[in-house]
């Protein structure tokens, strides 16, 4: 509830800023005409003289810092916070959540229970527990895979080696929710490792609870049919067995056998784009 003042109590509150401002214009204003002493402002509660006086010119006089700054909070993400890669791959290129505080991600193995998965600095720097000092076997890098799920690289690749050795159907699959490694094209899905210097659309595709998706077959072999597949519709539009004689206009002969030779490199061209896209 406010406390009703006295107009001698209004006047000498105007009187005081006044002075103030008085003041602080010949502080910045060194040629300014200085205050008589019996014109020097009051000194506000819990201020020195010589802070008052004498402090530092980026702060007006009297604007005192009188507690230490308080750190912006920071919020930590460990195993038992997260279990899939899209929960917090979002934070890894900033380092900040939605509401824009801080993030540490601090993430094990969970295959060896032993080793932390080597994270972006961004992430990694607001944790006193991850000190760059950290080195040797506590750190591996990570590895996903294309159902989410994250685990040690160098773990995963032994335990998908010897998994499949030791499977009845001799086939990958993820040590957690066991999905099938493997294309439709019977070729293995590698694990994607994330590393820290570069960025998640650089590196590591969608996952399927983003909604991303896995090729039916491998790099290798979609590339095989994307060359039967140009060939065939070469044949089509430009017949290897063409000869001048089958043409209305024999002179143009020469004319198609360049234009089939121009189109197989157009799509060739546009192939070679696939190289573009960050899939499985």
């Amino acid at each position: 509830m406010a406390t009703a003042r006295t107009s001698e109590e209004i006047l000498d509150i105007v009187n005081f800023l006044e002075l103030g401002l008085h003041y602080a214009r010949a502080y910045h204003h060194p040629s300014g005409p200085p205050l008589a002493n019996s014109q020097q402002p009051q000194l506000p509660p819990g201020v020195s003289a010589e802070d008052y006086h004498h402090g530092p010119l980026e702060y007006p006089p009297g604007l005192v810092r009188i507690s230490s700054p308080v750190p912006a909070p920071v919020r930590v993400i460990t195993n038992d916070d997260v279990s899939l890669f899209g929960d917090f791959a979002q934070y890894l290129d900033t380092g900040r959540d939605e509401d824009g505080n801080l993030v540490a991600v601090d993430l094990d193995c969970l295959i060896c229970q032993d080793r932390k998965l080597q994270l972006p600095a961004c992430v990694t720097a607001n944790n006193p527990d991850l000190a760059p000092g950290l080195e040797g076997p506590r750190w591996e890098w990570m590895a996903i895979l294309p159902c989410g799920h994250f685990w040690g690289s160098d773990c995963l690749l032994e335990w998908l080696s010897e998994s499949t050795w030791t499977s009845p159907e001799n086939c990958a699959s993820c040590p957690l929710c066991r999905l099938t490694l493997t294309y439709n094209c019977g070729h293995f899905l590698s694990p994607r490792d994330f590393h820290p210097a570069r960025t998640r659309a650089e590196q590591v595709p969608m996952t399927l609870p983003e909604r991303g998706a896995v090729p039916e077959r491998c790099a290798e072999c979609h590339y095989k049919e994307v060359a039967v597949a140009v060939e065939r519709l070469r044949n089509l539009l430009f017949p290897r067995d063409l000869v001048p004689t089958d043409l209305v206009r024999p002179e143009t002969w020469d004319f198609m056998k360049s234009a089939s030779i121009d189109f197989c490199t157009r799509m060739w061209a546009f192939a070679e784009m696939d190289e573009n896209y960050n899939r499985w």
